[in-house]
């Protein structure tokens, strides 16, 4: 049988365990601040070029830090169009860093024989892959300009 002041000390300990453990849990952390967070994919979708001169965007995909939409030209899917948040991914930003050419002011690169992609803001990259053979790196690049590159850099600084 625990006597009385046993059981208030095993209280004691307990509580003090706890509070141990949660200070030691905020000890990495800077008060007041969270890390960085892959923005809504929602967020995305006003950066997405509109639909025109016989193109449809439409919208296929969508989850947090993710927007992506197929590219229709006469009922034909011809290209993805594509904007990933890369707050959290720094391999895949480094590929821009040797980087000797812009479009729009952002950096561009290749990717693979049928992707073109740009770097917007050190953090969102705007991608146009080719669907169709006829659909060339010529008309990838054109489509990254119709973006809303502007919009899209402002997002990062919220």
């Amino acid at each position: 049988m625990i006597t009385a002041p046993l059981s208030r000390r095993l209280v004691l300990l307990a509580a003090l365990a706890t509070l141990a453990t949660l200070a030691m849990g905020l000890s990495g952390c800077d008060r007041g601040t969270r890390p960085p967070q892959a923005i809504k994919g929602a967020s995305l979708n006003a950066s997405f070029p509109a639909s025109a001169e016989g193109f449809t965007v439409v919208f296929t995909q969508e989850k947090t830090g993710f927007v992506q939409a197929t590219l229709k030209q006469n009922g034909i899917n011809v290209a993805t169009l594509a904007i990933a948040d890369l707050i959290d991914n720094a391999e895949a930003t480094a590929k821009f860093a040797s980087s000797t050419e812009r479009i729009a002011g952002h950096p561009y690169a290749p990717n693979g024989s049928k992707g073109s992609t740009l770097l917007v803001a050190d953090r969102y990259q705007v991608q146009v892959r080719s669907l169709a053979d006829t659909f060339d790196e010529a008309a990838r690049r054109s489509w990254l300009t119709k973006f809303q590159l502007d919009t899209l850099a402002a997002l990062s600084t919220r």
